[in-house]
């Protein structure tokens, strides 16, 4: 008797996390048109802010599933916005983003581990201006419904990319830490 409640427990629980793994939910739409990358900058000392107004991806998200998440950001860089357009058209210029050679930034992840609830390290690789670097961004989950908005920030190195070349190269005006931040809704 205590045998085959036993196994009636361990079939009942197979059963139980088998349609748990099934009901876990995927992501793999990206609304881009709710969605915001931005950045943010210090000038001659003054913290400023930009964004960049067009990008698309690939998603694949599954929470109960990590190793087989993957998201792909191919970031347009013509769509900078610092509120100057003199700024703006400056920074598609080949000492900056260079952008008739490299229109895209482009970030793909390696992997990602869950640091919490909700909370998700992304180990991934950044490419601008054909330059590649690794990069490791928090991200927090913010499930409602059959959506969820993920949000972050990762610093990188302006140098490492070679954005600001020249007179540029100089971190006296521009300083080399940029903050990357984003809000990426997706279903």
């Amino acid at each position: 008797m205590k045998k085959s409640v036993f196994v009636s427990l361990l079939i009942g629980s197979l059963g139980l996390s088998t349609s748990l793994a099934v009901n876990a939910k995927n992501y793999q739409t990206l609304d881009t048109q709710n969605s915001e990358i931005g950045f943010q900058y210090s000038q001659m000392g003054v913290k400023l802010d930009g964004q960049f107004r067009k990008f698309e991806g690939e998603l694949n998200f599954n929470p109960d599933a990590l190793d087989q998440s993957k998201v792909v950001l191919k970031v347009a860089l013509d769509s900078v916005d610092t509120g100057s357009e003199e700024a703006d058209d400056e920074l598609q210029d080949v000492r900056w983003f260079d952008i008739d050679a490299h229109p895209q930034a482009v970030f793909s992840s390696k992997s990602f581990r869950a640091v919490s609830d909700q909370q998700y390290e992304v180990q991934g690789t950044l490419q601008i201006k054909g330059r590649e670097q690794p990069v490791t961004v928090m991200a927090t989950m913010a499930p409602e419904g059959d959506k969820a908005t993920f949000s972050g920030a990762f610093e990188i190195k302006r140098g490492d990319f070679s954005i600001g070349e020249g007179s540029w190269s100089s971190y006296d005006i521009v300083a080399n830490e940029i903050t990357v931040n984003f809000k990426i809704d997706a279903k």
